[in-house]
């Protein structure tokens, strides 16, 4: 979200990373995985993928992990494709944010922009279905609060219950959200990029 995204040399440095957090586990005995906190993936682009996929296959780091990516690129063959081999060098779990059942709402978040006039609902079905017969868990994110109703917001959990039955659990994440209004905006000095609380806060551990 700030500046362009540096892909040059990306997936060196989380080849690294990952080697960091699999000496961390050595030393201290204990299983470990990672998570990439990245909006994207290497921001799904291809080459880095791929590149990682080389990396890792060559440096046989033996601790699983996983990342975020979009709807709209796991349903492209080629990234399928490259998330099948990255299966094989500890890739196993993929989180994207689904958000809505509503193809109006989707398209206002920029989601299902390049569908081809498919239904939103449709593709994400298809991403599940991938997931589950390629062997990666799946997360998605819901979020609420954005103009549907209670009918609406039913509708989508009963789809996704029906996704678990239907695909051996997947998704296995399902993360709640709800949009609202920071609660400091336009409050004296406060900005949305603030902690939500003082610094010199006796709260501040909490968060």
């Amino acid at each position: 979200v700030n500046g362009p995204p540096k892909l040059k040399g990306a997936a060196e440095r989380l080849l690294r990373q990952l080697k960091e957090v699999e000496r961390s586990g050595e030393t201290t005995g204990d299983r470990v995985s990672a998570f990439v906190e990245d909006s994207i993936l290497l921001m799904g682009n291809n080459r880095e993928l791929e590149s990682l996929y080389h990396l890792l296959q060559k440096e046989r780091i033996q601790i699983p992990f996983g990342g975020q990516m979009t709807v709209d690129l796991l349903v492209r063959k080629e990234t399928q494709t490259i998330a099948k081999k990255l299966k094989e060098v500890g890739l196993s779990y993929l989180f994207v944010g689904m958000e809505t059942g509503s193809e109006v709402v989707a398209m206002q978040m920029s989601k299902n922009v390049h569908s081809k006039n498919q239904n939103w609902m449709v593709r994400n079905e298809q991403v599940v279905k991938f997931m589950t017969e390629t062997g990666l868990k799946y997360g998605v994110s819901v979020l609420f609060g954005l103009g549907e109703n209670q009918a609406d917001r039913v509708r989508l959990l009963e789809e996704i219950a029906r996704w678990q039955r239907e695909y051996s659990g997947n998704p296995c994440v399902v993360s709640l959200n709800w949009a609202t209004q920071h609660p400091l905006l336009n409050v004296g000095r406060h900005d949305y990029i603030e902690w939500g609380t003082e610094a010199e806060s006796d709260l501040l551990p909490f968060f």
